[in-house]
């Protein structure tokens, strides 16, 4: 897939970074717009003049300061996190922080870097969703660039994972070829026992009674922020109506999701499992690919027949990973497994055309 590199510099005074978050001033902002989505949002006053936050592909970071400071995970993890970033990654050589975990001042003020982005997170946020590379590059500012995955191996999303400091967060825009890749560098980690996972309760699971008791564990970011929208916007002192909350809301809060394991399209729902104050999730975070909002028509759907895919998806894929659209020979023999709205998204997913 065809990326946007983008030329510019790394800041992080006047804001809270956290393991994979920072702000990045682009050298020509032109190239932050335009995108499917609109355009990034660029600060225009203020400490963070001219820049952007970064949301970054791939990873997912322990909640540092989800909506306040207050609002955080197990904050060591979550600290080692983002001071891993700041000095490992991206170089910084000394950043103060205030009480708030705001960065007041840093050495040097700023990093210089590069992203490949191929668009925004969304319309509201429209963060640029973005791989990160620091130091120059010799491509022009603005080229497009067809990203494969030795590509990746020096990114801070890669090296996030590598060490264990960031869980894998999949969305379907990113191809699966790269998908793969990122996995396999973080199923290393947990091998190692690197980083977070020693200590992390995903698949355990976790007790939560109110907001403060999720500060007490490591585990898959999206679901502690789930959880802790729940517990802040009811009120609950138990989670004995979180399911039923996620579920009233089928795209803001119960996310459409790719289940590998499963082979099918479902909702967040169908990836955790609630037992009195106990939840925890029933498949790793690799497992899951989550459908953004924009893409659902593309996301793969679930056959109507031993034979047959709905009139919307017409690409039959098998179990070998191979894919079958209406001019194949081999279209009307092949029994489906899932199904695809073109043979783009189902190459996109990781399958591939048949030989003839």
């Amino acid at each position: 897939m065809s990326y946007r590199l983008v030329k510019g510099e790394y800041a992080a005074i006047g804001r809270q970074p956290d393991g994979d978050s920072v702000r990045f001033r682009p050298d020509n902002e032109d190239l932050l717009k335009n995108f499917q989505q609109g355009d990034a949002e660029i600060t225009k006053s203020g400490a963070t003049q001219g820049t952007c936050q970064l949301r970054f592909e791939g990873v997912d970071a322990l909640e540092l300061h989800y909506l306040t400071p207050a609002d955080h995970q197990e904050i060591n993890a979550a600290r080692r996190a983002r001071d891993f970033l700041l000095f490992d990654l991206l170089n910084y050589e000394d950043v103060q922080f205030n009480t708030n975990e705001t960065v007041t001042s840093s050495v040097p003020p700023a990093i210089q870097g590069y992203i490949l982005t191929n668009g925004l997170d969304n319309a509201q946020n429209r963060r640029p969703v973005s791989f990160l590379f620091t130091g120059s590059t010799g491509r022009p500012d603005g080229s497009n660039v067809f990203v494969e995955p030795p590509m990746l191996s020096d990114t801070v999303n890669a090296r996030l994972l590598s060490a264990g400091e960031a869980y894998p967060l999949f969305y379907n825009n990113l191809p699966a070829v790269l998908r793969d890749f990122l996995t396999d560098l973080a199923a290393q980690a947990r091998s190692d026992d690197l980083g977070l996972w020693p200590a992390d309760k995903s698949l355990e699971g976790i007790e939560a009674n109110a907001k403060d008791d999720l500060q007490e564990y490591v585990f898959f970011p999206k679901l502690y922020r789930r959880l802790k929208d729940y517990f802040q916007r009811t009120g609950a002192d138990s989670l004995s109506g979180f399911d039923s909350w996620v579920r009233a809301d089928p795209i803001n809060r119960d996310d459409p999701v790719w289940i590998d394991p499963l082979r099918e399209l479902r909702h967040l729902h169908s990836t955790y499992k609630v037992s009195n104050s106990n939840i925890k999730m029933l498949f790793r975070p690799e497992e899951l690919v989550f459908q953004s909002v924009g893409s659902l028509v593309a996301a793969p759907a679930t056959p109507i027949s031993v034979r047959d895919c709905p009139p919307s998806h017409p690409v039959k894929g098998n179990q070998s990973r191979i894919y079958h659209d209406v001019d194949s020979p081999y279209y009307d023999t092949t029994h489906p497994e899932v199904c695809f709205a073109s043979a783009a998204a189902a190459e996109a997913a990781g399958y591939r055309p048949p030989t003839l």
